[in-house]
């Protein structure tokens, strides 16, 4: 990702006042697994591979993505109501059907107890202490992590936009959680200060004027075996005049349609049924069969002559 844009869209200012929900088209399942990494320091940000990507552990709008990296920056790229927080991670994405990526805002505060603060140690002080000073400033993770550790169960944020680090014709699918909501990482004291030792503050501005979603359900996180290959989907733009989900009323009209068996759309249903069409053929055979059997009885019948009287 050397290439840069000079015109970016991303990232934004979440002020908490999205324009309207987006649930169904913005719809985000994952499922990550335990994966060996290795972080490179950059001058202001760390880099994190991750090798076990497949089967792509993530669906955004019914398609799938596999990481392609994963960044850290201190302080966060997004402002969250005019503030930045102490850091941010960045799940970046990249299938066949585009980008997407998964923005988790960093908090100062908390003890590295829990399993994304441990998570996160392990990148930070393998990155201080085997990566920095090497001809490449990159080191190999001694014990594998899973991002399913730092995803929260709150309700996001989505937005498509252009970062600034990449070229101007990448653009993302943005999931951001939001700190002012209570999704967030914790990250103690003492690994940011350690954070901050090792990476200077990027100068990355956001960018106004951009609208965004909000998914109030939250992800998903789904089984290997649950995910269904056959999802629809969906594209990621308001399609109705009120800017709400034309799926969701869709749905809606299908409910109605089940308390109403004469509304047109169960007529049209009816009339649509390939066993009615079979039945109805069947009918209209026995009847053609009955009636050419009548006529031909009519027709073809010996006629029995009357005798006058002598």
């Amino acid at each position: 990702m050397s290439s840069t844009c000079d015109t970016p869209s991303a990232p934004i200012n979440i002020s908490g006042n999205p324009i309207s929900t987006c649930n169904l088209k913005c719809k985000y399942s994952y499922n990550y697994k335990d994966s060996t990494s290795t972080v490179t320091i950059n001058p202001n940000y760390l880099s994190l591979s991750y090798e076990n990507s497949y089967p792509e552990p993530v669906t955004y709008n019914a398609n799938r993505y596999p990481v392609s990296e994963v960044r850290i920056y201190s302080p966060s790229i997004h402002k969250f109501s005019g503030s930045r927080t102490s850091g941010e991670i960045i799940i970046l994405h990249n299938g066949p059907y585009g980008k997407l990526a998964v923005c988790i805002p960093l908090k100062m505060g908390g003890q590295e107890t829990s399993s994304s603060s441990i998570d996160l140690a392990k990148i930070i002080y393998t990155a201080e202490k085997y990566a920095r000073g090497k001809s490449n400033n990159s080191a190999v993770l001694q014990k594998t992590i899973n991002l399913n550790n730092f995803i929260p169960n709150k309700k996001f944020y989505t937005y498509k936009g252009i970062f600034p680090f990449t070229s101007c014709n990448d653009e993302y699918n943005c999931v951001v959680f939001n700190i002012n909501d209570g999704a967030y990482i914790d990250i103690p004291l003492a690994i940011l200060k350690v954070l901050k030792n090792i990476i200077s503050p990027h100068m990355i501005e956001v960018t106004n004027n951009v609208n965004y979603y909000v998914n109030d359900k939250g992800p998903i996180q789904y089984e290997s075996n649950t995910y269904n290959q056959d999802e629809i989907y969906i594209d990621c733009k308001p399609i109705s005049d009120d800017g709400s989900d034309k799926i969701e009323k869709e749905e809606s009209n299908a409910k109605n349609s089940i308390s109403n068996p004469f509304s047109e759309r169960n007529f049209r249903n009816l009339l649509n049924n390939p066993l009615l069409t079979l039945i109805l053929a069947a009918i209209l055979f026995f009847i053609i069969i009955k009636l050419f059997g009548f006529i031909s009885r009519y027709i073809f019948s010996p006629k029995v002559k009357t005798q006058s009287p002598v």
